[in-house]
């Protein structure tokens, strides 16, 4: 499978508000799509959002934060893929792209890092993917992002290869 990921644009954010509207994430945690067009938007303009093509077709994106967690580690926002595409590997190209991305952040090599990210803790789907990855749940913070949401904080030490 070979996925094309990019920077995303200004002009990729209605492609990225349709493929966030097609998933349980977009319709739980942003109540209309103006507000994920703003969010996107501050994530496309802080150069942590990457849009992914398959051919033409959008599958989804990856939003991260090299420096997002206490201000020293890097964050990982979001993966999105499609809903009709989801389990078909795409996330999992996203996150070794987040991944690398972590290591390579200032365009040298970091030997070792620390990442973050939360997800929602009835999302057995992405939670099985970065258990796959080796990241594992340090915390339970109910009520982060929606009142009746539970999320799961989860950490990885990345190590760059050698």
């Amino acid at each position: 499978m070979t996925i094309r990921i990019s920077p995303a644009q200004a002009e990729d954010i209605d492609s990225c508000v349709e493929v966030l509207f097609t998933t349980n994430l977009g319709k739980k945690y942003y109540p209309t799509e103006a507000v994920a067009q703003s969010q996107i938007a501050k994530g496309i303009e802080e150069n942590s959002f990457y849009f992914a093509n398959y051919g033409e077709k959008c599958v989804g994106y990856v939003w991260f934060q090299l420096k997002g967690a206490f201000f020293m580690y890097p964050y990982l926002h979001q993966i999105v893929v499609r809903h009709n595409l989801q389990g078909r590997g795409y996330g999992k190209v996203l996150l070794a792209f987040y991944e690398q991305q972590a290591l390579h952040n200032d365009g040298s090599v970091r030997l070792r890092t620390k990442s973050f990210l939360t997800v929602e803790s009835s999302n057995e789907m992405a939670i099985r993917m970065y258990t796959n990855f080796n990241y594992k749940k340090v915390g339970e913070i109910p009520g982060l992002f929606r009142k009746n949401c539970q999320e799961q904080l989860m950490m990885k030490e990345l190590f760059a290869p050698v």
